[in-house]
């Protein structure tokens, strides 16, 4: 087994934070949303959240939060995660809860009225 980590170390990959690579962060979360649920989709004001959030984790962070907020969704029958369905942590800056917010809101409205 030591031979086995010996031989891991020589390739050494270091990837910056999350928090650093703010253009992966899309992409990172449809995926992991895609593979909780096939037909989940995410507001356009949670994913501005996920995006303006200084990441301090790093892809397991991103992964637990979108795991929860799919949990969240559906136990309210709903097929969109939504900005209540992220932890509080992540809303904190005031300017950016009141932007989201009317984000969300704006969704909500326009959603109605394609029906």
């Amino acid at each position: 087994m030591k031979i086995f980590f010996y031989r891991l170390n020589v390739f050494n990959i270091e990837l910056p934070a999350l928090r650093e690579r703010k253009e992966d962060i899309n992409a990172l979360a449809k995926s992991f949303m895609q593979s909780e649920s096939a037909e989940m989709q995410i507001s356009k004001a949670a994913l501005q959240a996920l995006n303006d959030y200084n990441w301090k984790g790093n892809v397991r962070e991103l992964e637990s939060v979108i795991k929860r907020a799919v949990i969240f969704a559906k136990s309210e029958n709903r097929s969109m995660i939504q900005l209540t369905d992220l932890p509080k942590k992540l809303l904190k800056k005031q300017n950016i809860v009141s932007k989201i917010l009317f984000l969300n809101h704006c969704e909500v409205k326009n959603s109605h009225t394609h029906l």
